[in-house]
């Protein structure tokens, strides 16, 4: 019986020590600069498994320290709207041209990783679910 109580309390230490999870430990919190997507989270086919790849497109935006936010696909950076930080894990963005003029503004959701790359969901659970940015430039 003292064996068991032994061998039951060594059990609950070792769980109790190697159960801390790091992962959830950020890096970076501020947005501002101008980010270089670096990867896509998503999948090839409906219903696919999602991973973690390497992103195709030159895709960068920039969120200024003057709270606009802008994205550049082709030649030159395009004034997408005006940002507020809504919460530690959103920004509010208004449209600068909204294609529906009821609804000027909406919420996004970011994350840090424990690298220091910004994480933007793109509101989808098919295709490119998310993407993964590296800072080129505060």
């Amino acid at each position: 019986m003292k064996t068991h109580l032994h061998l039951l309390w060594l059990a609950l230490l070792i769980t109790a020590c190697g159960n801390q999870d790091m992962s959830g430990t950020a890096v970076e919190k501020d947005i501002t600069g101008t980010w270089a997507i670096h990867q896509i989270y998503a999948n090839d086919y409906w219903g696919g498994a999602l991973s973690w790849r390497d992103a195709t497109l030159d895709k960068q935006i920039r969120f200024s320290a003057d709270l606009k936010y802008y994205s550049k696909t082709d030649k030159d950076f395009q004034l997408i709207g005006t940002y507020k930080k809504a919460s530690e894990e959103q920004i509010e963005i208004t449209w600068n041209a909204p294609t529906t003029p009821e609804y000027p503004t909406y919420l996004q959701h970011f994350e840090f990783d424990t690298d220091g790359y910004l994480i933007l969901p793109t509101g989808t659970y098919e295709g490119i679910v998310a993407e993964k940015y590296k800072l080129i430039k505060r």
